[in-house]
């Protein structure tokens, strides 16, 4: 566990670093030096984290269940918050969310998504801000794919990923917002859809049913220049990227400055 960047990376995005400089140690002796340099929280977040890396490479292994990076770290958040040991810091990094949010009620989650397209390699990137009412980071991630046909596809995907990533956290009621007005629109349709994407229309829908309240919400976008930053930021990545009431610093950026105009 000590080695495996998977395990790293999770416990990297809840902010938990293990890395104690002591190589050559024992497996036990350097479990037992790591739990002594952590918090209690901590700690709990890496037993958690151990816990659910074991259970999925044995579904793996054994029953050939394949998860997604981010299916891990969600249920690991989720498993947290639910016994009461992820408790957000007092000090949590504004971004407000001017001309968007409509919802009512402090319990709905904004989740803002967007797609970056890489013609030449038909790639894409899924860039996901979860944001509460006043405007607070959750949680952010930005997902590569492979094989994606075209731009269309791309921002169906990231749909698809914002929408699993809302479940696999918790939230019980959500706005799904984004700045393709076709995507939104074929979500929020009662009728089944027969274009190239419809398959993965077909599992937003059926994700969505996993939700006391939800609603497909477009977005223009300058309203959605989180999720598009971010998009775009996990170009520089390989691999999913988690961040847990934080998010990267261009993003940040761009957000203030989106804000500076608006109130020009």
């Amino acid at each position: 566990m000590r080695d495996c960047e998977f395990v790293k990376m999770i416990l990297l995005a809840q902010g938990v670093c293990c890395s104690v400089p002591f190589a050559g140690l024992a497996w036990k002796e350097w479990l037992a030096r790591t739990f002594a340099s952590l918090n209690m929280q901590h700690r709990q977040a890496v037993m958690v984290t151990y816990w659910a890396v074991w259970f999925t490479r044995n579904q793996v292994v054994h029953e050939g269940i394949v998860h997604y990076d981010h299916n891990t770290l969600s249920f690991v958040v989720a498993f947290l918050r639910e016994h009461d040991v992820f408790n957000p810091p007092a000090c949590l990094r504004p971004l407000r969310s001017h001309g968007s949010w409509s919802a009512s009620g402090s319990d709905v989650i904004n989740v803002k998504f967007d797609a970056s397209y890489d013609i030449s390699g038909r790639k894409s990137v899924s860039g996901v801000v979860c944001q509460d009412s006043e405007g607070l980071i959750l949680v952010a991630c930005c997902y590569p794919h492979s094989y994606v046909s075209d731009p269309f596809q791309a921002e169906a995907l990231a749909c698809l990923v914002a929408i699993g990533f809302a479940r696999d956290l918790g939230f019980a009621r959500v706005l799904l917002e984004g700045d393709s007005l076709t995507i939104i629109k074929k979500c929020s349709s009662e009728t089944n859809d027969i274009s190239l994407v419809s398959p993965v229309i077909a599992d937003i829908k059926e994700v969505a049913k996993s939700f006391q309240h939800i609603r497909f919400t477009f977005a223009y976008r300058e309203a959605n220049v989180a999720a598009h930053t971010l998009a775009h930021e996990g170009k520089t990545f390989s691999s999913p990227m988690y961040w847990i009431e934080d998010a990267p610093r261009t993003l940040l950026a761009a957000e203030k400055e989106r804000e500076l105009l608006v109130f020009e």
